[in-house]
């Protein structure tokens, strides 16, 4: 009778276990929200590793697109806090509104939720507003920098074959992020690359059209780039003695877009043709083709399956309410609420 009574009070044990740990499971659910997976490579790429990272740990997560609406995903944020999500994960469809992101951090906060931001910058004022906020992803600048000490080595060793109309100096066109958007007059990718130029003796590159202002460009601008581009090559072409000699993109979407006008204008099209240089960002895989075939110079490449395993990382040390940079590299670690992930030259198969 004792023994029947004691695998009772035992079983009985078990079961509240069981049931406690499936409540923790279910309030302790990472929520994951992307701004857009379908037509962003780079996105859906992290979404594809970040599941297989969360999976690994056996972490309860959920995962929603907003398809670039920032609507509805503040909409999302609201109804899986409802739901009692543990953790948001976000990547902001609006980064650039301050009351968008300054909303999510007050939905965060109200509910006493941990809030980790990922991908595209937030405002550090906000950040720091939120003692349980984290943002992890990049200081875009650094991007910046890199894709110029790409472009100034490549003009420091082929100079000559570059300057097409023979007068010393290397005219460039650039897309801009509107992303990337800084206070400064010129764009960290140019300073650059005029550092490593001044250094080896040579002039700063010159902006194509000196009596414009660069164009921002941002998501879904695609047509507007090739169209800038084609409208520019019909004014500075060899004929007129003022060829573009350098493009710079600040995607790999719009350098893309501005390959297929110099295709359409007998540049580019094949590995021994007349090849403008030309550099993105992003390493996407038609970028990469692009590169393979020699059409295109080189991008720069941040390496989703890091950022994956830093995302999973912080996000577990919350759940288990350790120390939330537990564990990572300490290099990355900035202040007190920031992880940056850094930046590579990539330049085809060899560089990854």
């Amino acid at each position: 009778m004792k023994i029947k009574e004691c695998f009772n009070i035992l079983l009985c044990l078990c079961l509240a276990f069981l049931l406690t740990g499936c409540a923790l499971s279910k309030d302790k659910k990472v929520a994951i929200f992307y701004s857009d997976t379908n037509n962003d490579e780079y996105t859906e790429n992290l979404s594809t590793e970040l599941d297989t990272q969360l999976t690994k740990q056996n972490v309860v997560y959920e995962s929603f697109t907003a398809d670039s609406n920032q609507k509805l995903q503040t909409e999302q944020i609201e109804k899986e806090v409802k739901n009692g999500a543990g953790i948001l994960v976000v990547n902001m469809a609006d980064n650039l509104s301050e009351f968008e992101t300054k909303n999510v951090v007050k939905i965060a906060s109200k509910a006493d939720v941990p809030l980790v931001f990922f991908g595209r910058p937030i405002n550090e004022a906000l950040l720091e507003s939120y003692s349980k906020s984290v943002y992890i992803g990049a200081d875009y600048i650094d991007a910046q920098k890199v894709q110029g000490e790409m472009i100034g080595n490549y003009l420091v060793d082929n100079y000559e074959l570059i300057d097409l109309n023979g007068d010393g100096k290397i005219s460039y066109i650039i897309f801009p992020d509107n992303q990337m958007k800084t206070n400064s007059t010129i764009q960290p990718n140019v300073e650059e690359a005029d550092r490593i130029l001044a250094e080896a003796g040579k002039p700063a590159i010159e902006y194509y059209n000196s009596s414009s202002e660069f164009v921002y460009y941002k998501d879904g601008d695609n047509i507007n780039v090739y169209n800038h581009m084609s409208v520019a090559l019909s004014h500075y072409n060899p004929q007129n003695n003022n060829m573009i000699e350098l493009v710079i993109a600040e995607r790999d979407e719009w350098a893309l877009c501005a390959l297929e006008a110099l295709k359409d204008t007998g540049y580019n099209q094949v590995r021994g043709t007349r090849i403008i240089p030309l550099f993105g960002m992003g390493a996407t895989i038609a970028a990469q083709n692009a590169l393979y075939g020699g059409m295109m110079t080189g991008t720069v490449r941040q390496d989703s399956e890091r950022m994956a395993e830093i995302i999973e990382k912080v996000c577990t040390n919350m759940l288990k309410s350790k120390e939330k940079f537990r564990g990572v590299d300490e290099k990355l670690i900035k202040g007190k609420n920031r992880i940056d992930v850094p930046y590579s030259q990539y330049y085809g198969r060899n560089t990854m």
